[in-house]
């Protein structure tokens, strides 16, 4: 092969390796602006209930602002904020509370025995693992998303948040 001939192979190959990183950050790009408009406007097409059907968000009442919570049961963060929770349920009894894991059906319900979380705001709901970043992007736990009455995100909150701090911003709405 002559010099040229490899300069013209080098040429493609590196052109080949661009427009391949430009398609790879635009597709990157695109799926997190998808997950953010889904977070925007809460869907709960991926949550099922702890019987295993899809979650009716109808279950909901539609007049109360929403804290979802991601969160899993053996996370000690999540377990001191459902402390917090139930220490401060009374402030919170205009507010309706979805709590999410990707864990077995029995564990949620475990957690929800433990931390005495029986309401009637406060509802279960369970997301396969492999729906996790579709629904809630890159996100570790624990992950609070504040809704105002229509359904639209207001604040997000990622890592262990005070209740105190959540209130704040309900206060607001």
């Amino acid at each position: 092969m002559s010099r040229r001939q490899v300069k013209r192979l080098m040429g493609v190959f590196l052109l080949f390796i661009s427009l391949t990183l430009i398609y790879l950050t635009y597709s990157t790009f695109s799926r997190k602006h998808e997950i953010s408009r889904s977070l925007e406007n809460l869907s709960v097409n991926h949550f099922k209930n702890l019987d295993g059907q899809y979650f009716d968000l109808a279950l909901i009442k539609n007049d109360a602002p929403l804290v979802l919570i991601y969160f899993n049961s053996e996370c000690d963060y999540c377990q001191s904020e459902a402390r917090d929770i139930k220490e401060n349920i009374k402030e919170l009894k205009n507010t309706e509370l979805l709590m999410v894991s990707a864990e077995t059906s029995e564990s949620i319900k475990q957690f929800k025995v433990d931390f005495q979380l029986d309401e009637d705001n406060i509802h279960f709901a369970r997301v396969d693992e492999g729906d996790v970043f579709d629904t809630f992007g890159s996100v570790s736990v624990p992950a609070l998303f504040v809704y105002d009455k229509e359904g639209k995100l207001v604040k997000s909150f990622k890592g262990k948040t005070k209740i105190s701090v959540v209130l704040e911003v309900l206060n607001r709405l």
